[in-house]
């Protein structure tokens, strides 16, 4: 991961993410990765961006686990067009083609 991060400042000239939850700390879809990110980062709701079922899954069971005052964390999923009925099914709160597409889940 340190590698990953080095070459993407190198390359951006920057890093894009203050908080990374690594599967040495809690491996997907472990609810944990989800609670250490939003205790790392002090966020009182999100959004996650993923493109797998553990992603998905991810989610899902961090709500299962999550107590009242915890944040909401919702979910968009980038999936190929043949994926999206399974995503729909699956509960997704939404469902994106492209990254551009996630501005269309923020809220106005």
């Amino acid at each position: 991961m340190d590698s990953a991060l080095e070459r993407m400042d190198a390359y951006s000239g920057g890093r894009w993410w203050d908080v990374v939850i690594t599967a040495d700390n809690a491996p997907k879809p472990d609810p944990r990765a989800l609670q250490l990110a939003i205790e790392a980062a002090g966020t009182l709701g999100g959004l996650y961006v993923g493109d797998t079922a553990d992603d998905h899954d991810l989610v899902i069971n961090y709500q299962a686990v999550k107590k009242g005052s915890d944040p909401e964390i919702l979910v968009a999923m980038l999936v190929h067009e043949d994926e999206v009925k399974v995503y729909q099914q699956r509960g997704a709160d939404f469902i994106i083609g492209e990254t551009e597409d996630i501005i269309s889940c923020l809220p106005t």
